[in-house]
């Protein structure tokens, strides 16, 4: 008489946590947009090329040849080292228009592509942050690659480095 097998249940237990582990990387991978969103990002340093603060119509660009630039870049470092996240808000071409024309918005312009820095397989060289008026409360930074922007922003930690060294600056928030 042949030996009857015992049923193995590692295989389909196996089976469940491979699939449980591929929609855990598959949703961080949809969040973030990189596929390698696991491994270890470098500290971020950001050294735009020029930095763009239009407030309430007045439009003043800095360059790394000028000691605001320095001082606004040292405080956008440091808002822009911790992200809490990312959430599903865009930017319309009308909104970036009001932005520049009626509002109180930073821009920071990049020659080559920062996405790898951030975490994304995105080419991005261009950040807007609200300092007043739409999705100002909100600490999101806009990313995007000339003038095309993710249809999702990051959170940033903490934005009040960006506000003190503004408003040192003279640029106050209505």
């Amino acid at each position: 008489m042949p030996e009857q097998r015992k049923p193995r249940l590692i295989f389909p237990f196996l089976v469940a946590v491979v699939a449980i582990l591929f929609a855990i990387w598959s949703y961080f991978v949809f969040i973030t947009g990189n596929p390698i969103w696991f491994l270890a990002t470098p500290e971020r340093i950001y050294v735009p090329d020029r930095i763009v603060i239009h407030h309430y119509g007045t439009t003043t660009e800095l360059t790394p040849d000028q000691d605001e630039f320095w001082n606004v870049n040292v405080a956008l470092n440091e808002a822009l080292g911790h992200f809490r996240g990312r959430v599903s808000v865009g930017l319309s071409p009308a909104t970036v228009e009001d932005y520049r024309t009626k509002e109180f918005v930073v821009e920071l312009f990049f020659a080559s592509d920062i996405g790898p820095v951030l975490g994304l397989s995105n080419t991005i060289n261009h950040l807007l942050i609200p300092v007043d008026g739409r999705h100002s409360n909100n600490h999101f930074v806009f990313a995007g690659e000339n003038d095309q922007w993710l249809a999702s922003a990051f959170v940033m930690a903490d934005s009040q480095p960006i506000f003190a060294i503004l408003d040192e600056l003279d640029y106050a928030i209505r």
